[in-house]
């Protein structure tokens, strides 16, 4: 069995933390570890949780380690004072991306509804070797810094959409795969007020679009092979979760075969075909 455990790296503390405590930041000096941990409020400058502070503003891209010293870099001078609302927005959802687990598992979940509690916490389980607590802290931080970023919205019967931020890496320049902290160049551009409020409009629409597809898709796979369906969940999990025209269910795989049967009559023959 894989040993778990705590070893990988995303951010401990949220982005709206992190945005806060860089506000302590002096926006042209350098900081030494040491002043740097006590501005945040940590008098014992090597326990786990100081540590944890200045990595994830690192990893938020924040600030930058020059000569054992920390700076604020682009981002973290222009979410500390931006020129405008729009800019604001566009620096935190890039501060969002940056971490490199976090674009893993954005990649996986792009522009979909997550009805289901705990989703990313077991996807985190899966991909890493690391505890149940250290997941569900990956996933507290993940969302709360993406609502914070407007790049997820919580949906107000339960769950949550994650949004799809391709037009972002395409004023970035950057391929939606994997984001790199933008040039120089490149951040000059968020500058530009009505640029930014383009990428904000498209990202936005993402949130309705892109759900909209994914409900659709869904309906699709649910009822075109509920035999097939059936035995290839049964073998891996001992329930599953749908949602049917006259609400959700949570049935038994051995059982999910004769349940879809049945049920079949219930479901609009307009968007549903299954086979008796």
């Amino acid at each position: 069995m894989t040993k778990r455990s705590r070893t990988v790296t995303f951010p401990r503390y949220s982005l709206q933390k992190c945005e806060e405590r860089i506000l302590q930041f002096p926006p042209a000096k350098a900081l030494s570890r040491i002043d740097l941990l006590e501005r945040m409020g940590y008098t014992n400058h090597t326990s786990g949780p100081a540590g944890s502070a200045i990595g994830a503003l690192v990893m938020f891209g924040l600030i930058q380690n020059i000569n054992n010293n920390y700076e604020l870099t682009s981002i973290g001078k222009a979410l500390r004072n931006p020129v405008s609302t729009s800019q604001q927005n566009l620096h935190r959802m890039i501060s969002w991306l940056l971490p490199e687990k976090f674009q893993s598992i954005y990649a996986a979940l792009k522009g979909r509804q997550i009805r289901s509690g705990n989703q990313i916490t077991s996807m985190v389980i899966q991909r890493y070797p690391v505890s149940d607590d250290v997941a569900k802290q990956f996933e507290r931080v993940f969302i709360e810094s993406g609502v914070y970023a407007s790049t997820i919205r919580v949906l107000p019967e339960n769950g949550y959409t994650i949004a799809n931020l391709d037009a972002l890496f395409a004023f970035l320049g950057q391929e939606p795969k994997s984001l790199k902290y933008p040039s120089e160049d490149v951040l000059d551009r968020t500058l530009n007020e009505a640029s930014c409020a383009k990428v904000l409009q498209s990202v936005n629409q993402s949130f309705t679009q892109d759900s909209e597809e994914n409900e659709t898709e869904a309906s699709k796979d649910l009822s075109s092979e509920p035999i097939e369906l059936a035995s290839a969940v049964s073998g891996h999990y001992d329930f599953i979760q749908f949602k049917m025209s006259d609400g959700q269910y949570i049935v038994s795989t051995l059982d999910l075969k004769e349940f879809v049967r049945k049920a079949g009559k219930k479901i609009s023959t307009e968007i549903y075909e299954i086979d008796e």
